[in-house]
């Protein structure tokens, strides 16, 4: 089951780790990065259909919150 970013982005903000494997635009998935940071939670995001510069402004933003599945 796919879920709306506004529903991860709820869920990230209580705090929880989250695990993202379905289809998201680039900007979508810097949001939710950005948001984990600003939350000190890890997000994994599963990235089979994200660019190399996108997975590199994920590294950029959210650093040591953030894990790649690749």
């Amino acid at each position: 089951m796919e879920y709306t970013a506004e529903t991860i982005k709820d869920l990230i903000r209580l705090g929880g780790h989250i695990k993202v494997s379905g289809t998201y635009p680039s900007e979508t998935l810097k949001d939710f990065a950005r948001l984990a940071k600003s939350r000190n939670v890890k997000l994994t995001i599963k990235a089979n259909s994200a660019t190399t510069e996108t997975l590199k402004d994920l590294i950029r933003i959210a650093k040591n919150n953030i894990v790649l599945e690749l």
